[in-house]
């Protein structure tokens, strides 16, 4: 059994849409030959302009990676989907991060609930 990490180690914003300060989650998913095997939404807390380092922003007890994810074919496809989520505490950006298991509907579920940031 091969296990593996996904981190999202540090992210940049750009510009927020926000006057000040935007309210940051992270959303991300695993999958394995088209498969979700793990999936996290983070709440971060609120940002402005600037580059942060994640594991400064998540709580203790969950850590900035999904981890362990087993992929036990080395052929495996796999894939690592991330996206900042404006308005994290909000019901339609948790909805939104819960499209992401339709990785079809990726694009057009979060792009509505994201923000101008650069990852």
């Amino acid at each position: 059994m091969d296990l593996y990490t996904f981190t999202v180690e540090e992210f940049f914003i750009h510009d927020t849409r926000a006057a000040h300060n935007d309210t940051l989650g992270l959303g991300y998913a695993a999958y394995v030959d088209g498969d979700l095997v793990a999936s996290r939404l983070i709440s971060l807390g609120d940002f402005d302009n600037g580059e942060y380092s994640t594991i400064d922003y998540v709580p203790s007890d969950v850590g900035p990676s999904l981890a362990p994810v087993v992929i036990n074919d080395p052929a495996a496809k796999s894939a690592f989907i991330f996206q900042l989520i404006c308005g994290c505490r909000h019901a339609a950006a948790q909805r939104a991060f819960g499209h992401m298991a339709g990785v079809d509907q990726l694009e057009d579920e979060i792009g509505r609930a994201s923000c101008r940031e650069r990852v």
